[in-house]
């Protein structure tokens, strides 16, 4: 099942759950008008990549603060042990 938005031209928004199979299926607005459906952008999040972190971090480069170098390192050599 997906969410799909729904808008109409008196203001009302609505999120319908129907199967993907329906999504081309017109939804009506209460006020007995169609409603158009809302495309939305999907969040897209990057992360950079571990290893690059790691190496910084062993350089002494800065890094996120939740990278700390005792950290890395631990990490690091397990890593090098498996």
């Amino acid at each position: 099942m997906a969410i799909y938005g729904f808008r109409c031209s008196c203001g009302l928004y609505v999120e319908v759950e129907r199967p993907m199979a329906d999504a081309t299926l017109p939804n009506d607005c209460a006020c007995g008008k169609q409603m158009q459906r809302v495309f939305h952008t999907p969040i897209v999040s990057v992360r950079p990549n571990a290893g690059e972190l790691m190496s910084k971090a062993l350089s002494g480069e800065e890094v996120p603060p939740s990278w700390t170098k005792e950290k890395t390192k631990a990490t690091a050599k397990s890593m090098i042990k498996k």
